[in-house]
């Protein structure tokens, strides 16, 4: 579980810095906006176009990491009762 867990975050963290790249890049390179050029230079379209990719890796995140924790979960409730029926299991013929 721990070897998930790392690759998780390690994933996670590499998604982030993929980001902040983007972000970092789409304010340095700052076109001045002309109404001729269509979207180009756009400010709130440069503002959507940053944050739709940070909205949907927060998305998949949030999912990822409630898919581990039930995967966690229920992998310990299958140890505790595979333990459980072998101690059964000992004592009846104990």
């Amino acid at each position: 579980m721990g070897t998930v867990m790392l690759v998780f975050w390690a994933i996670i963290g590499a998604m982030a810095l993929v980001e902040l790249i983007i972000i970092i890049t789409a304010l340095r390179t700052r076109v001045q906006y002309d109404p001729s050029r269509g979207l180009v230079g756009d400010p709130r379209i440069e503002v959507v176009w940053v944050l739709l990719p940070v909205l949907i890796l927060i998305f998949v995140a949030v999912l990822s990491f409630q898919s581990l924790r039930e995967e966690a979960e229920s992998s310990v409730t299958t140890q505790v009762e595979a333990s459980a029926g072998l101690v059964g299991f000992y004592e009846e013929r104990g």
